[in-house]
């Protein structure tokens, strides 16, 4: 199913090179749903604390802020968990054991053509993550970053290069489906 999800992905996108990397947010490694949620975001996120771990607060927030973040929901979830915070407390206090599985992961590379927007880029991950993940009764934290300003000598011209290639999605997603009655 994901190599299905990805091999669309990178169709739509019709980028020359394409990059993804898919993982679990696992309680046996020490990770944690809302340390990743409160990274990604770049944001202060609460964990309120399980029976594994104590409460903790993530404070991402001095970090530069995502070129755009996102939390999709099925029409029928309720609206507290359109807070990550309140998303991602619930997802590892739902999970009751000491190796759950809290949250999957992805790295997605996107275009990094100068004609090719934000906007356009948005619609991209948003189509993506809508058709395979949302409509599945999934919930999905998407947090778009921007590349890192680096900028190089270029050993042939002696020009200075702008090496503004990194453009991608963090794309975190609930491992349980939401009910019908949200």
């Amino acid at each position: 199913m994901l190599n299905v999800c990805l091999a669309a992905f990178f169709k739509e996108s019709a980028m020359a090179i394409g990059f993804a990397r898919f993982g679990f947010v696992q309680r046996s490694a020490g990770k944690n749903a809302c340390c990743k949620a409160a990274y990604y975001a770049r944001d202060k996120v609460h964990f309120e604390s399980t029976s594994f771990a104590e409460a903790k607060t993530y404070n991402w927030s001095h970090k530069e802020k995502p070129a755009y973040h996102a939390l999709c929901l099925p029409a029928h979830v309720d609206a507290k968990f359109k807070s990550i915070e309140a998303l991602w407390n619930a997802a590892e206090q739902k999970e009751n054991r000491h190796n759950s599985q809290i949250a999957m992961e992805m790295v997605l590379a996107l275009p990094d053509d100068q004609v090719i927007s934000l906007e356009d880029k948005i619609e991209l991950v948003q189509s993506f993550i809508d058709e395979y993940f949302v409509k599945k009764g999934l919930a999905v934290q998407i947090d778009i970053h921007r590349p890192d300003q680096k900028i190089l000598l270029s050993p042939e011209t002696g020009e200075v290069e702008n090496l503004d290639h990194n453009w991608h999605a963090h794309i975190l997603l609930t491992t349980r489906r939401f009910k019908e009655n949200g």
